[in-house]
């Protein structure tokens, strides 16, 4: 049998896919900096979401950032994750940032699919 991809390349941001990830690949946690980097796109693409609509163009920028929430949302679901070695200040803004991914990326795929029906 072969074994399933990782990412499902129809998806532009899935919170199935970043937690297959995270158990598959055990991704290293962020430290307060890249964590700070992560919930700077995730906020700003959380603005571009709510001003895009079906009509409205998604550019090169919207792409490399929906690109970066991706990757890195398994490491966001690392550093939430409660281990022994886990940076216990950090938890609760990756486990927030984790909740905002995936609203935003609800909003993200359904504006993309939108766009695609057009």
């Amino acid at each position: 049998q072969a074994p399933e991809p990782v990412l499902d390349a129809g998806k532009v941001l899935d919170a199935d896919d970043a937690q297959r990830i995270f158990e598959r690949m055990n991704p290293q946690p962020f430290d307060e900096a890249s964590l700070s980097a992560v919930e700077r796109d995730v906020i700003q693409l959380g603005h571009v979401a709510r001003a895009l609509d079906a009509k409205s163009e998604i550019t090169k920028d919207h792409m490399a950032l929906i690109g970066r929430c991706r990757v890195a949302w398994p490491r966001v679901k690392a550093t939430g994750h409660v281990h022994e070695h886990s940076d216990f200040a950090l938890v609760p803004r990756a486990l927030q940032i984790d909740e905002d991914l995936a609203r935003v990326a609800g909003s993200v795929s359904s504006i993309i699919a939108l766009r695609n029906m057009i």
